[in-house]
């Protein structure tokens, strides 16, 4: 296992759920500045970013949140920061294993500018609380979502 360092070089990471998102003016280069002033406060190196413009957190399974995985764990990286932790994960149990093992094997510290989070048990709590509510946010949405189109073709429209 890797110990942890005083390391501060960092890598971003950036999501949209849609593409549409992704094509609005603010979205992808709000959370970038905020980001990089988050960076700026803490004294974080910002080495480069990872942004998937169009991708849901509900899986793990996206191009650039790969690469960007794959990149910290084979180089010497103390941070990854992201806008929200909703960013970064929408299942729980994915964010908990991704950001634990960032953690104790590579010593990386996952940060986020909205959430206070840290490996203190009061920041792992807080993180585990996002989580759950990230997951909560989609998996309703998801439902109210399917609940409408349903409605929508019981009255003859298209969903």
């Amino acid at each position: 296992m890797k110990q942890p360092t005083s390391n501060n070089r960092t890598v971003l990471y950036l999501r949209v759920s849609t593409k549409r998102q992704a094509d609005k003016a603010n979205n992808l280069p709000e959370q970038q500045e905020q980001c990089h002033t988050f960076c700026k406060r803490e004294g974080l190196e910002t080495i480069t970013e990872f942004v998937d413009p169009g991708e849901s957190a509900r899986s793990a399974d996206r191009p650039e949140f790969q690469r960007m995985l794959a990149f910290c764990r084979s180089n010497n990286i103390g941070y990854l920061v992201v806008q929200k932790l909703d960013r970064f994960a929408r299942n729980v149990a994915e964010q908990a294993r991704e950001i634990g093992e960032l953690w104790a094997r590579y010593g990386i510290k996952v940060r986020s500018v909205y959430e206070k989070i840290d490996e203190t048990p009061t920041g792992k709590l807080l993180a585990n609380i996002s989580g759950c509510y990230g997951q909560y946010f989609s998996d309703h949405l998801s439902e109210q979502q399917a609940i409408r189109s349903r409605s929508a073709v019981e009255r003859g429209l298209w969903p």
